[in-house]
């Protein structure tokens, strides 16, 4: 009926609304918006389409041209909380926070219990480092909609921030109450769990989330991590080497990798996992140390001199690197010789 009504009568302001409207409705965002200038450049005072307009640009990811629209329409009806509340949204996407924190509380002023208002509010609040601020905005959230399991995580991320994880854990939990296929969650819960030292709750954790997401290589390294706290080191090694699979290029899991087969007594492993460590991330000073150290156990002693130098050539002010001195003391009883030049490769 739309568009029989524009043919016949271009100056019909609402069917270039009700238009607009339809290609918003069916995902064409940025067609929206031609039908919304034309209605307004008919009725320059419909507020609706101001707002609308600004929808769309907003959705096309035009923020700069949303924030002028909703401001438009906010000049013919400044008492629109959801005005406010896109003027903010477009606001936070262009990196203005402290606009978008001015806007969506002057949503929660029109309307005390908009709570999408007070998650954008949190958002803004986070983004200025302001957790204090973000933690009760979001707490604000979930009193008019407690069963919104997004802002229970995001409540939690800002707990983690500020270092509260007793109630970090408590928000992760009850968003997966909500949401028990969330990985995400599952994943940071069990993030939350190993800084409270809870270590047989991380693992549950992280293997709830491999089992929602199997592909999540930093879930496979951090169960790595939580296995290698419980001196679980086979199973550490396995879950390392299926991080690895799924991104090969993760220099710390190599090195991590290298660390589980050490204290599983696979000196041969480590070492090869040190070098593909290396290969990835050549200006690594303590893993050229911890190879060092490696092939010292190893009687390499020729290559455990390169590794020392290549660490203290990285890190040449590091205590750690230095601490190869330390070495030059145990190759002092099997070789003289090569302990000297040790020796002498330090004090360059």
């Amino acid at each position: 009926m739309s568009f029989c009504i524009v043919r016949i009568d271009p100056d019909y302001g609402k069917a270039y609304y009700n238009l607009g409207g339809a290609y918003d409705k069916s995902g064409m965002h940025k067609e929206a918006i031609e039908p919304y200038k034309q209605a307004i450049r008919i009725n320059p005072d419909d507020a609706d389409a101001h707002y609308n307009l600004g929808v769309a640009y907003g959705k096309s990811g035009m923020h700069k041209e949303a924030i002028e629209s909703n401001m438009q329409a906010l000049r013919i009806n400044p008492d629109d909380a959801d005005v406010h509340y896109n003027l903010g949204a477009g606001s936070g996407k262009s990196g203005m926070y402290k606009e978008n924190i001015k806007s969506n509380k002057q949503a929660t002023m029109i309307s005390p219990d908009y709570a999408r208002a007070y998650t954008n509010l949190g958002a803004a609040y986070g983004n200025l480092g302001m957790h204090k601020e973000e933690i009760e905005a979001y707490k604000q959230a979930i009193r008019f909609n407690p069963d919104d399991a997004d802002v229970h995580y995001k409540l939690g991320l800002a707990y983690g921030k500020s270092g509260m994880h007793k109630k970090e854990i408590e928000a992760f939990r009850q968003a997966i109450r909500i949401n028990p296929d969330d990985a995400d969650v599952h994943y940071n819960l069990g993030v939350a769990y190993g800084k409270s030292g809870m270590y047989k709750e991380r693992l549950k954790s992280y293997r709830q989330a491999l089992r929602i997401n199997p592909d999540d290589a930093d879930a496979h390294y951090n169960l790595g991590l939580a296995y290698d706290n419980l001196g679980m080191y086979k199973k550490a090694i396995e879950s390392y080497k299926q991080a690895i699979r799924i991104n090969p290029d993760d220099a710390r899991t190599y090195t991590n990798l290298g660390a589980a087969y050490g204290k599983s007594g696979m000196h041969k492993e480590e070492i090869e996992s040190y070098r593909h460590a290396l290969r990835i991330n050549p200006d690594d000073a303590d893993v050229h140390y911890n190879l060092g150290v490696v092939f010292i156990g190893a009687g390499m002693h020729k290559e455990a001199i390169e590794s020392f130098r290549q660490a203290i050539r990285i890190k040449p002010d590091d205590a750690d690197a230095h601490s190869a001195l330390e070495q030059y003391k145990i190759l002092k009883g099997l070789n003289p010789e090569l302990a000297n030049e040790l020796f002498h490769s330090i004090n360059e």
